[in-house]
């Protein structure tokens, strides 16, 4: 069960790796999903330990590499996967919101400006 979660993982992360060098562009972006990632994964493991200390799911006994009973592969796969995520839902940075936005129209400072019931 070890061999083929860490070859899965392995796998996985050479097609994050290559999917991510398509989507992130910059250091910026970089910056942020790997932060994301990893704030992702730190606030999920209490909830991992608990669910197995519960019970509600388990783990054969040679899972691997464990912290305080959770498996190293969750939190590399959890870790992962939100590089992943966050990769594809990031908005590359130094890009405009709107590519063509609308101007505003000038005010003329010499003119107040009066409300009509039309405004």
């Amino acid at each position: 069960m070890t061999l083929s979660y860490t070859t899965c993982n392995c796998v996985f992360a050479i097609a994050v790796a290559a999917g991510s060098a398509f989507v992130i562009r910059s250091r910026a972006q970089w910056r942020a999903v790997l932060q994301t990632a990893l704030f992702f994964t730190v606030l999920s493991y209490p909830w991992d330990f608990f669910a197995l200390t519960v019970g509600t799911w388990a783990h054969p006994p040679d899972a691997g590499i464990r912290i305080f009973s959770v498996p190293v592969n969750d939190l590399v796969l959890l870790f992962l996967a939100t590089i992943y995520s966050a990769g594809l839902l990031s908005k590359p940075t130094g890009t405009p919101t709107d590519a063509n936005p609308t101007p505003r129209p000038k005010m003329d400072a010499s003119k107040p400006h009066v409300r009509s019931d039309t405004d």
